[in-house]
């Protein structure tokens, strides 16, 4: 297991760049095809045999008295639909964890990605809660079976967990379930369902999957073959909410980017995706590349120094009115998420802070976390992770 990293390092470097007019048209995403057309892709709304929260964020707050963890993680179990209910009688569910951190430059190289395994196991029908605070959660949660996860080694990012066998195997089990819970104040709080990925339909619950293990490394393949997981989408869409702080009400939106073609606690290639950015009238305003190591939060408008000025000015709720469009809201596509010389995942939430009284996040009435909407092309993925 990789050793904790006390120092909290800044995110992997988030680069924006308008892209001109003519490559907009040859990269903008093509229609779709229906999820039959799609064989082979994750259905990331049932039960899985992987689990995936996109976002965890460290720290606590007060809430009438408890103090309470930033982000609270639940992960449940349920008898996969193709097992008898008395199969999965009290049947224990063995996670292997990671907690994995958006790229950073470590000693002059961009793309490492640090990550802190663990174990925790539920039982069918069962569940576990716990935060990347570790130590016990106090309060309304205290209810639900606690367990202690070990401290990730960064202040956020996101956190991914297969199931595995008394031998550490990952094994087909494609019963988990969970959400998780951010608090943003001390009286806004926001919730999402965590995406959840089967394995082979072919492979037997409870049984091996087929995965190569060398140096000390797993390698998980997300690519829709005999004895492996499925695959998963390279491109999405949302709506938005474009910021405001000029007046009532105040909003504030971040997009959260991941990719599991990764490999942590190694070094990664730069992911890069283009997002295009449209009106309430259809317009669009603008179109961007994010790119980052892993994951990253993407801020509407991105933070200054990260951007071009056109963005920083202009990518808000007022310039929307000022083209005429008679709402801050909007639309967000992407185009295909890539690494250099290949086609790579995409998982996106969109998270919005409204209703303030005054400018700024931490002054939110309101706050809402979402999944977005999936392009199913699927994509194959290997993802590298320590192995126990």
């Amino acid at each position: 297991m990789k050793p904790i990293n006390d120092l909290m390092r800044a995110s992997a470097r988030l680069v924006l760049a308008l892209i001109p007019a003519v490559a907009l048209s040859m990269l903008s995403p093509a229609c779709a095809p229906t999820n039959a057309d799609a064989a082979g892709l994750a259905n990331l709304n049932e039960p899985g045999s992987v689990i995936v929260f996109p976002k965890f964020q460290m720290g606590t707050v007060t809430v009438a008295g408890n103090t309470l963890p930033t982000t609270e993680i639940r992960v449940g179990a349920v008898c996969p639909s193709d097992e008898s209910a008395s199969a999965c009688s009290h049947e224990q569910v063995r996670i292997f964890f990671h907690w994995v951190c958006p790229g950073m430059s470590e000693g002059g190289v961009p793309g490492l990605c640090e990550e802190v395994d663990f174990t925790i196991t539920t039982s069918v029908n069962g569940k576990v809660v716990f935060s990347p605070n570790g130590g016990r959660i106090s309060g309304p949660s205290a209810s639900s079976p606690f367990q202690t996860a070990y401290l990730p080694p960064c202040n956020s990012g996101y956190l991914i967990g297969w199931v595995i066998n008394p031998y550490f195997q990952p094994i087909r089990f494609d019963g988990l379930i969970g959400d998780a819970v951010l608090r943003i104040t001390p009286g806004t709080e926001e919730s999402y369902s965590a995406p959840t990925i089967q394995a082979d339909p072919g492979t037997p619950e409870g049984a091996a999957l087929s995965f190569p293990t060398s140096s000390g490394a797993i390698q998980l393949l997300f690519d829709g073959g005999a004895g492996h997981y499925q695959e998963l989408p390279g491109q999405f869409s949302s709506d938005v909410m474009y910021d405001s702080d000029v007046k009532l009400a105040f909003s504030h939106t971040q997009l959260v980017l991941l990719t599991l073609n990764a490999a942590v606690a190694n070094v990664n290639p730069l992911t890069s995706v283009l997002l295009n950015f449209y009106d309430s009238r259809q317009d669009e305003m603008a179109s961007v590349t994010a790119s980052f190591f892993c994951g990253e939060q993407v801020k509407l408008p991105p933070s200054p120094g990260l951007t071009s000025n056109f963005l920083s000015k202009n990518l808000t709720a007022a310039y929307a009115a000022s083209l005429g469009a008679t709402s801050p809201e909007g639309v967000v596509t992407s185009g295909q998420a890539s690494q250099p010389v290949v086609n790579v995942t995409l998982l996106a939430l969109v998270e919005t802070t409204s209703g303030r009284s005054a400018p700024g996040p931490q002054k939110a009435a309101r706050s809402n976390i979402y999944r977005t909407f999936n392009n199913p092309q699927p994509v194959p993925a290997t993802f590298s992770a320590i192995s126990p």
